[in-house]
This record gives structure tokens, sequence and C-alpha cells, in this order.
């Protein structure tokens, strides 16, 4: 299991590569159980250290600070209990479902002094067609209010959002360096902006996390790009 310091945009490309997926728990004598699905674990709880994830009692992931991740773990399908503790303090309790060969997205969100989970669905279908992109959105920043997804030189709609919300996979034109903002969608200004590029056939998770008007730099309002492929 990894578990490296998220730095730039493309610093979770290994956790998220499809074909390098952590497969040390619940291997056969060496084979990975085509019987189970895959969850990764990100702590986007800002401040928060030391969250391991639990299921029935078992640890199934490595202790976590905030902006860290464990690669895709292998876990059993059907519905499975899941909480998230900081040494022997449980903080928050989930029951998913998880499908055969499926994989998924566990963040840790809200401040250390209420830490919440919350399970995305990972498994976009990458577009054939050598020009589109793919990528989807989570608004995982406890704090900031509903907010709008701007796209430089796109006027599609790309959806309004609350905290945990988060948008099916949307196809669009590849490009570089265009710049993604999140807008309040009450007032109209801009909170954060991101330059971001999207390469063709290729799919990304985009997510917000950290703390809307804080100004030290590892807990501030940021986007977060990861590649899927």
């Amino acid at each position: 299991m990894n578990k490296i310091k998220l730095a730039g945009i493309f610093a979770f490309l290994l956790f998220v590569c499809f074909s390098c997926v952590d497969t040390s728990l619940d291997d056969v004598g060496g084979q990975v159980d085509s019987n189970k699905g895959w969850v990764a674990f990100i702590n986007a709880s800002p401040g928060s250290q030391h969250l391991k994830l639990f299921s029935n009692e078992l640890g199934i992931s490595n202790t976590l600070s905030y902006n860290e991740f464990n690669a895709y773990m292998s876990v059993k399908t059907g519905s499975v209990p899941v909480s998230v503790r900081s040494g022997s303090d449980d903080l928050d309790f989930i029951s998913v479902n998880i499908d055969k060969g499926k994989y998924y997205s566990m963040f840790a969100v809200n401040l250390p002094t209420d830490t919440e989970l919350a399970f995305y669905e990972d498994n976009p279908v990458i577009p054939n067609d050598d020009y589109k992109t793919m990528f989807r959105f989570i608004q995982l920043s406890a704090n900031t209010p509903k907010v709008v997804l701007k796209i430089e030189g796109n006027d599609g709609d790309f959806g309004s959002y609350n905290f945990k919300q988060a948008s099916g996979f949307i196809e669009l034109n590849s490009f570089d360096e265009k710049l993604f903002s999140l807008v309040d969608a009450v007032s109209g200004e801009t909170l954060v902006s991101k330059k971001v590029s999207f390469a063709p056939r290729r799919a990304y998770s985009v997510f917000s996390q950290g703390i809307m008007g804080e100004t030290a730099q590892d807990k501030k309002l940021e986007i977060k790009v990861i590649p899927f492929n």
C-alpha cells in the first residue's frame, strides 16, 4: 500500500491508475481475488491526523493525515460496514455496497471535530474519440457555500454543488491549460481557480477540499485533479 503526499495535478497518478491497483489485501497465493471490489481512501479532512478505515473491527487502510491517500484496496462484495477512526475513537460509520470488479473512492471530509465519510463510484467509460475527455466533480469543502463549476472558454452548464454533492461523468473536448473555477452560486464571486489540462481519451476526478477563508497553505480551499487512466 502506498502513502504519498498529494502535490500538484498528477500527484495521485499511482493511486488512480487501474493497472497499478494495490493488491495487498485479500490476495491468495499472489493472485487477486476477482470476486472483490476496490476501494481507495483519501483524507480530505483539513488538519486531521492519523485517520484509518475499519470494517468489522479489521483495519483496512494505512493511517493517513490530511492530503494523504491509500491506493485501491480489495474489499468483499455486498453491503460492507466501514468506519473511520482516529486512534481508538470512531468518528463516523457508513454501510456501502461494493460490486464485483468495481472501483470506488472513500473520502474523509469535514473538520477533524466533525469528520465524515463520503463514498463515490469510480468507473468512468473512457471516450473512444481521439479528441474527447471525461471528468466528474465532487464538492468536498465543508464550509463552502453552494458553488457553480465554471471552465474557461466553455459556456456549458457543469452544475451547482453543495457539500458532498457530485456530478456524473461529463464528456467534453480535451484541452490544455484552462482555468477551472468554483463560483459562489448566489453572489457570483470566484472562490478558487486552478489551471487544468485534460488529455484526450482520458478520465479525471476533480474535487474541492480545504477551508474557505483559510490562508495557511496546507488548509486553504483548493481544487484537486486525479487522472483515472
